[in-house]
């Protein structure tokens, strides 16, 4: 197990302006900034966390969108398939793009699957920040079996949430990493695969960055479980004592699209409201994956 926290401390507000840069394995096309807000600066006021369910049923592709409460803004997107199954995988995490709230889809494969199954998303919500922004881009796939795609935070502003979703026939790609972006600061990375037997259309990929000033003890915390070909993997991770959770995502390394997410859940449980910890999980796809592959799960914390 590998676990990393690094801290960084406000420094001065920088022009408010907005950026998106982006890099991906086929053709990017900038859509921008999309919600720009002023609030008071400092610690992240009145934090909350949000969810709602879909349906109980066989429904093959599941949509829910959960909303802020009124005068909050989300900072973090989180969603959880139940039960948890090779059959069906998220898809979409995203913040709505005015930041009040949070949309999550997913899919079951291209077999489908018989049983009921219900789809939780989650918010994250807090009083507005100063210099909040919520960045995204959209990317496109060419002839390559993965897509990733990188969004960064407006110069001087700080990166507190993640987002990501693919868009495809529902089976034929899966959404493989939300998290932060190696090598560029105050990034997200978002990446997605076709599934077994390859996806002949051209195929999206929405990125998604929440930003804004620097906020007390930021802190991104990743941690990486060991390599293995286990059917599924699910991990825990905690913030560093004396903050909370404001982002959370997972990334699948070497999974070649025959794994997808299943979980991306704040708390220790379904319905915990601490925020101080964050679940994943992951299966591998019906017909399984000989070679090791690794779950990592990735949190933003502050005070």
């Amino acid at each position: 197990m590998s676990l990393r926290a690094t801290w960084e401390e406000p420094g001065m507000e920088m022009r408010k302006m907005w950026r998106v840069v982006l890099a991906v394995c086929g053709t990017f096309v900038l859509l921008g900034a999309q919600f720009v807000a002023a609030g008071p600066a400092g610690a992240v006021w009145g934090l909350v966390h949000v969810w709602s369910e879909s349906a109980y049923d066989s429904t093959a592709t599941k949509s829910r969108t959960t909303l802020c409460p009124a005068g909050k803004r989300v900072i973090g997107a989180g969603a959880r398939v139940d039960p948890g199954n090779p059959m069906v995988s998220l898809v979409h995490v995203e913040p709505l793009y005015d930041g009040r709230g949070v949309t999550a889809i997913a899919h079951e494969d291209s077999v489908g699957y018989s049983a009921n199954w219900l789809l939780t998303a989650y918010a994250i919500c807090a009083s507005p920040l100063a210099g909040y922004e919520v960045n995204w881009g959209l990317g496109a796939s060419g002839t390559s079996p993965k897509v990733t795609g990188v969004v960064a935070c407006s110069p001087g502003k700080r990166l507190l949430g993640f987002g990501g979703g693919v868009q495809a026939a529902p089976g034929a790609v899966v959404l493989t990493g939300v998290g932060p972006a190696p090598g560029v600061p105050d990034a997200v990375e978002v990446v997605g695969e076709e599934t077994e037997g390859g996806y002949a259309p051209t195929w999206l990929v929405n990125a998604w960055a929440v930003c804004a000033n620097p906020v007390p003890r930021l802190a991104t915390v990743s941690e990486s479980l060991p390599a293995s070909s286990a059917t599924w993997a699910t991990d825990q991770v905690n913030c560093p004592a004396g903050t909370r959770m404001h982002g959370l995502g997972a990334k699948i390394h070497n999974g070649f699209g025959q794994v997808g997410l299943s979980w991306l859940q704040p708390g220790a449980g379904p319905r915990d409201p601490a925020l101080l910890q964050a679940t994943t999980l992951a299966f591998e796809d019906r017909t399984g994956l000989a070679t090791d592959w690794t779950l990592e799960t990735h949190l933003v914390c502050a005070s």
